[in-house]
């Protein structure tokens, strides 16, 4: 899967203490990702794969 910038839409924090990101790509639909980290609702961040990258 090729790296997409996008932006996070909101989250939560699971039962299991990893945070749940929806996280919108700038072309497509929505995608649910799972973090160690929590990420403010609005902040620019590029996807690899399942990994979350924060964009300066």
């Amino acid at each position: 899967m090729s790296p997409f910038n996008a932006t996070v839409q909101g989250g939560y924090e699971a039962r299991d203490g990893q945070f749940v990101h929806w996280i919108k790509p700038d072309r497509g639909a929505p995608v649910q990702v799972r973090g160690v980290v929590a990420l403010p609702e609005g902040k620019r961040v590029r996807l690899v794969g399942s990994q979350i990258e924060e964009v300066q």
